[in-house]
């Protein structure tokens, strides 16, 4: 039912993803607040129905569960960037325990998530990059073998991981490259 009253572009869509994936890959950590803003809006937009159908069967309702909490999630996300921050460093920390300890300790996952947390505010500039190279190239990939697919251009899992694993990489390595002039000029002017 969603998908019937939920519908997305199929062209305009992957087209709009790939732009803001590349954007965000190189540039996310310039215009963080942006970007995250903007991945408030991608999740709301994708999850949104699903969450207003959760809350309400009303059909109308459901229609603008999208936009409702896209425009939602935009504005919490760009509100708490410090908490989200946190949270995020928290969940790979949690998630890198879960991933190496079989079932571990209640202490331990308590301990790596303020662990996480604080390394992730600690080292803000660094780990926006990576967040926003990741989220980038996740975003761009999956518009790039959506979009090609309407073409009737297969990509596959391949080309799917060879686009993810490029992007990230580029991107990664030009917004640190770009942190480390900022880091430089301000030393200078300091002087």
């Amino acid at each position: 039912m969603i998908g019937e009253l939920v519908l997305i572009d199929p062209l305009w869509v992957p087209l709009v993803m790939v732009i803001a994936g590349v954007f965000a890959a190189f540039f996310g950590n310039r215009l963080v607040a942006v970007v995250l803003a903007l991945s408030g809006l991608a999740l709301g937009i994708l999850h949104g129905a699903g969450i207003a159908s959760a809350l309400w069967n009303d059909p109308g309702f459901i229609r603008l569960g999208p936009w409702i909490f896209g425009i939602l999630f935009a504005v919490l996300s760009g509100l708490f960037l410090r908490l989200a921050l946190f949270l995020a460093g928290a969940l790979l920390a949690v998630s890198a325990v879960f991933a190496f300890m079989a079932p571990p300790s209640v202490i331990v996952v308590i301990v790596a998530a303020l662990l996480g947390g604080g390394l992730a505010c600690a080292y803000k500039d660094f780990v926006l990059a990576l967040l926003t190279a990741a989220f980038g190239s996740l975003t761009a990939s999956s518009g790039a073998v959506n979009l090609a697919a309407n073409f009737s251009i297969p990509i596959g899992i391949i080309g799917y991981f060879l686009i993810l694993a490029l992007l990230f990489t580029a991107g990664l390595i030009s917004q640190l490259r770009g942190s480390g002039k900022k880091k430089a000029e301000s030393k200078r002017k300091r002087r």
